[in-house]
């Protein structure tokens, strides 16, 4: 059997999100198209501190890839399943549950102008930056109900968190009920800041859904991609504003070699 070639997706974006049917189809365009190039399409990173980095196509890899006749390719979404960006992206890349092939045609292909991309079952697994209970409680019942179904298909599950907001003993340490509720607000901010540098350490290519503001509080879209660039973890951001435009930065790509 030929080797499968896992992609550990990350995803961040915002939890209210419009037009999600159009979103979907962009993001279906990203598995099959924009991840892809990833392979060959690279940021060049120099030694010489006065030229700025540059997208390169790394010839090396076009030639693996225009060598094997079919590439097999699995996507593990690793996501914390808040609601919006997260569980459409997670739902579209678990869309991909039946084994797929499509014909690509790479740059530089001479004797192989068409490869065949398989895409095998995707796999989930799920980030929680809070237990179970508290975070289920940032939920309404249609969203819970949501948050279940996919939560019951995880390969695998982190908890980033040990105690219960309310039974976590570093913030029981001294102060009022007043100082207990501000303490409890920050940790839950941290939390989902920490949940989103999680996804980012952890993933080979980051999908957020973005609509370009800057945001205010931690742990917002726009701090978590620019986590991901200053790491050059590649990240496709979507635009979650008509005609939601595709933007990749490269980073350090994927590696083909790793194909062979």
């Amino acid at each position: 059997m030929d080797p499968i070639y896992r992609i550990h997706l990350g995803v961040t974006g915002h939890r209210s999100l419009e037009n999600e049917e159009k979103l979907r189809e962009k993001i279906q365009q990203v598995l099959k198209s924009e991840i892809l190039e990833l392979f060959y399409r690279k940021m060049s990173i120099s030694n010489d501190d006065d030229r700025s980095p540059e997208i390169i196509i790394d010839k090396k890899s076009l030639e693996i890839l225009n060598d094997i006749p079919t590439t097999h390719i699995v996507y593990s979404i690793l996501t914390p399943l808040a609601e919006g960006a997260d569980r459409l992206v997670a739902e579209t890349v678990l869309g991909l549950n039946k084994q797929t092939t499509i014909e690509v045609s790479f740059p530089l292909a001479s004797h192989n102008p068409k490869s065949r991309i398989t895409f095998n079952p995707s796999t989930i697994e799920v980030v929680l930056p809070l237990t179970i209970n508290d975070y289920k409680r940032t939920f309404n019942d249609q969203e819970d109900e949501q948050f279940d179904i996919l939560y019951d298909k995880a390969k695998r599950v982190v908890n980033l968190r040990k105690y219960d907001l309310e039974d976590d003993p570093e913030l029981l340490i001294d102060g009022d009920e007043s100082t207990l509720e501000e303490k409890k607000r920050k940790s839950m901010s941290s939390a989902f800041r920490k949940a989103g540098q999680y996804v980012v350490n952890h993933c080979d290519v980051l999908i957020a859904l973005w609509d370009g503001q800057e945001e205010r509080g931690e742990g917002g879209t726009k701090e978590i991609i620019d986590y991901a660039i200053g790491k050059n973890r590649p990240v496709i951001v979507i635009s979650t504003l008509s005609p939601h435009l595709i933007q990749v930065e490269p980073g350090y790509g994927l590696n083909a070699e790793a194909l062979k």
